[in-house]
């Protein structure tokens, strides 16, 4: 297994008692702990909270943006979305001024819903599955966000963004009716990608199983190669998972 925090510039997967200084946990309703290797958000309805009103909503912000262009995800786990409610990754510039990705549920919208907060909904995803990964990518001056079920195939909704100041990223969730909101997330990761992400074609059917991946024809990768757990054997010609 590859170790997270020595393969991407941030990483974190929640573990210990304590929330990790790199985090700032906001003022608001709710709380937000972390426990059995997941942080964990609870929020009280009926208090009509949101976060641009003058009763925000606890979010947990990243200190320090990261460098360059780069893709932060994070899992968000299994939970029963509730009416009135909002749970995400977020692009943060002020408590007014936010995009929330995530899962939503409201009325009959019941989708992963793109919001720029205080102004509305700027795209959705038809899905419910949960968990589900949601990242942001941010390549230049502008970010886009992403989600998928399997950690290999990226769905990306809206466009590329650049009319919120991206200060932070954050993460966190909000409810404006009765409903309570409790949900969990884990695995934070950050890492570098390239203004244009690699390719990969593949010149004849590949054999893909828990120790070598091996082609009978040739495997061209256009770009960069990537390897977060295993090893690549450049004399043999093999990629060996682990």
């Amino acid at each position: 297994q590859s170790d997270g925090a020595s393969t991407f510039p941030v990483f974190d997967s929640f573990t210990g008692a304590s929330i990790d200084p790199r985090w700032t946990v906001t003022t608001g309703n709710g709380s937000i702990s972390q426990s059995g290797g997941a942080l964990n958000f609870a929020y009280v309805g009926g208090e009509d909270n949101n976060w641009w009103t003058s009763k925000p909503e606890k979010i947990l912000k990243l200190n320090d943006m990261p460098a360059g262009n780069f893709h932060a995800e994070i899992l968000l786990g299994n939970y029963t979305p509730l009416d009135a409610t909002h749970a995400g990754i977020s692009v943060y510039g002020a408590d007014n001024s936010s995009y929330l990705w995530g899962r939503y549920l409201r009325f009959g919208d019941n989708y992963f819903k793109l919001e720029k907060i205080g102004t509305g909904g700027a795209a959705s995803y038809a899905s419910t599955s949960l968990p589900m990964y949601l990242a942001i990518r941010k390549i230049g001056a502008t970010y886009s966000f992403w989600s998928s079920t399997d950690h290999v195939a990226w769905t990306k909704t809206g466009s590329d963004y650049s009319d919120v100041t991206f200060n932070n990223i954050a993460l966190g969730g909000k409810e404006w009716d009765s409903n309570n909101l409790n949900f969990s997330m884990d695995n934070f990761i950050v890492r570098q990608i390239a203004a244009t992400e690699p390719t990969v074609s593949v010149a004849a059917p590949v054999t893909l199983s828990p120790g070598t991946m091996t082609a009978a024809g040739s495997i061209t990768v256009s770009g960069v190669l990537t390897i977060t757990a295993g090893t690549f054997d450049a004399a043999d010609k093999t990629i060996t998972l682990s």
